[in-house]
């Protein structure tokens, strides 16, 4: 038996209304988990720059020092060169 579908319009608009409802909440919050995987992005890509400057500002530290070693020990030859020519 078939109902006139006055009766059930009110129902399909409360459901469409809570279709529409959901539909405007996911939209937002999928947004809002793009923008946040996107500055999830940016910062660990930040991330993995200063790792490689930190990487590359240590191994220059590393030369710094063992330069310095080998000008002292230079140095060191040097001096005894000098006194043993003096």
């Amino acid at each position: 038996m078939m109902m006139s579908g006055g009766i059930h319009e009110p129902e399909i608009d409360r459901l469409q209304k809570q279709s529409d409802i959901f539909t405007k909440k996911y939209e937002h919050e999928r947004k809002q988990y793009l923008l946040l995987q996107d500055k999830f992005n940016r910062t660990l890509a930040e991330k993995k720059k200063m790792e490689e400057d930190f990487k590359d500002e240590r191994l220059s530290v590393d030369k710094i020092k063992k330069e310095k070693i080998k000008i002292k020990t230079l140095e060191n030859e040097l001096e005894k060169e000098v006194t043993k020519y003096d």
